[in-house]
């Protein structure tokens, strides 16, 4: 078993886990018994995090033929655990049931665009490690993408605008199906 075959299983179960706890923040949304009060910003961070941790998931296979170094395994391990605590701040690990899913997403506002910011910034630095060590040319529009990000969101983290955060999660989502395309664009995935 190759290097990047350990190193997949374990980016395989911390993003399994992430992404069963985004799936089952979404029963909970859902249970009839649980009278929640939804909200859109929530809704479309709930959205993105069930296509991230597909997404990267995926995206690993592209380095998938590369000699993994220790600085890539520890970014990828650094991304997958970064993409979990996003899902833990959408939706508690325990505590009280949260039943406004606004109050509860305001009250984790700024530790979630935190853990976005970091979630560029290692997003970035993976983009490098696949440039330099597998060839894998430069995506200008996840650079333009992550550009625009970081823009709302030091704007989000400078004030309280609602409709910003609203465009941020929304441009952050198409920025997500741009990544897929490019997924598919690069043949890890067939049309």
């Amino acid at each position: 078993m190759t290097v990047f075959a350990h190193a997949s299983v374990l980016l395989g179960i911390i993003l399994g886990v992430a992404m069963a706890h985004v799936l089952g923040g979404i029963s909970l949304m859902l249970d009839a018994r649980v009278r929640t009060r939804v909200d859109l910003v929530h809704l479309l961070w709930t959205a993105n995090m069930l296509l991230v941790p597909a997404l990267f998931w995926m995206n690993s296979f592209v380095v998938a033929q590369v000699d993994l170094g220790v600085v890539h395994f520890l970014n990828l391990i650094a991304y997958s655990m970064i993409i979990y605590v996003m899902a833990g701040l959408l939706f508690p690990e325990r505590g009280d049931e949260v039943t406004d899913f606004r109050l509860h997403f305001e009250a984790n506002r700024t530790r979630f665009y935190w853990v976005v910011l970091m979630l560029f910034a290692v997003d970035l630095f993976d983009a490098y490690l696949e440039h330099t060590m597998a060839s894998v040319p430069w995506d200008v529009g996840q650079l333009v993408q992550v550009g625009i990000c970081l823009v709302l969101l030091a704007a989000c983290l400078a004030s309280r605008q609602r409709w910003l955060d609203i465009l941020l999660a929304a441009v952050f989502h198409v920025g997500l199906w741009g990544w897929l395309y490019s997924l598919v664009d690069y043949g890890v995935l067939s049309s």
